[in-house]
């Protein structure tokens, strides 16, 4: 066996260890989370919102899609059958890698008050990034050649993507998409400048953001770097863990900010319950207390959660 027939075999077994490894990790956050998935996010008596929805898609397609995927991979096929199923499954890498992105510029778009020109900020650098991942995982994509399967009979139907045009096209849609939640932490931290911080809430979701862009551009960077190494034995590792990282995140900065901001109306409920034990009976005037968090709408699951706390302070 020659030593390009040992890299090619090298660079499949990694791929598919990959592949493998990533899906579990995968299951196994969607095991570990999924109490808290059912009280903070089934549990509530709401409509679905484009939140809502956002959350559901990030959590489940990756499962369904990444099955398929991981029998693609890790079967044995002919040549002719992948050449039929190559292109149709590494399509189904897209709407994955859109997923991560899009929950943070609706993250960025709530706490920024929803206001138009941020909407078109986003909405335009979205476009560029979505219009990237197009070109990326279904126009043009590769196939094994044929004397892939002279070596080595039936094996898995994966596209020739470990260096060449198909590598720099991974590549930069690894960075674009590190470049667009490089787009929506900004306009938090802009926000932030304009004191859309000043409420705990408001704290709580600039450190997420920041913390979370600092985990996804790791992976990120590590990711560009291993797979631009066409001889290495990790290069064909990054993308499937990429994907799979930022869905996970996405999914966990749902799920934590909805768990502080029920503790805040919790806390908010209290209060007001408190404050209207020791109130008089007397002539009454009526005012509106507006919660931070609500005021804000700093996505809560269910859009319609988003309303003014009203409570009746009566004085003597």
């Amino acid at each position: 066996m020659s030593s390009l027939d040992l890299q090619i075999l090298t660079l499949a077994r990694n791929g598919r260890s990959s592949l493998v490894a990533s899906f579990s990790l995968l299951v196994f956050e969607w095991l570990a989370t999924l109490p808290s998935e059912i009280e903070l996010i089934h549990s509530v008596p709401s409509r679905w919102s484009s939140i809502r929805i956002a959350f559901v898609l990030c959590r489940y397609y990756p499962l369904l899609a990444y099955s398929v995927i991981l029998w693609a991979y890790t079967g044995d096929f002919s040549g002719q059958q992948c050449s039929h199923i190559t292109r149709p499954v590494y399509a189904l890498y897209a709407p994955s890698h859109f997923l991560g992105p899009a929950v943070m510029v609706l993250r960025a778009y709530a706490f920024a008050g929803r206001k138009f020109k941020i909407l078109v900020l986003l909405s335009c650098c979205y476009a560029l990034f979505f219009g990237i991942g197009v070109w990326v995982y279904w126009a043009g994509v590769g196939i094994l050649p044929t004397e892939w399967f002279e070596h080595f009979g039936k094996t898995g139907c994966y596209p020739s993507s470990g260096d060449g045009i198909m590598g720099f096209r991974v590549g930069f849609a690894i960075g674009s998409s590190t470049l667009m939640d490089l787009v929506s932490l900004s306009v938090v931290l802009h926000c932030r400048k304009e004191g859309m911080d000043r409420w705990s809430l408001g704290k709580y979701f600039v450190a997420q953001g920041l913390g979370s862009f600092a985990i996804i551009t790791m992976v990120n960077a590590a990711a560009t770097i291993m797979y631009f190494q066409p001889q290495g034995s990790f290069s064909r590792i990054g993308l499937s863990f990429v994907i799979i990282i930022n869905t996970i995140t996405a999914c966990r900065l749902i799920l934590q900010l909805r768990e502080k901001a029920v503790e805040m109306e919790s806390y908010i409920d209290t209060q007001s319950n408190s404050k209207n034990e020791y109130t008089l009976t007397a002539p009454t005037t009526t005012t509106t207390t507006v919660s931070p968090s609500t005021n804000m709408d700093v996505w809560n699951v269910d859009d319609s959660d988003a309303r003014p706390l009203v409570s009746s302070q009566q004085t003597v």
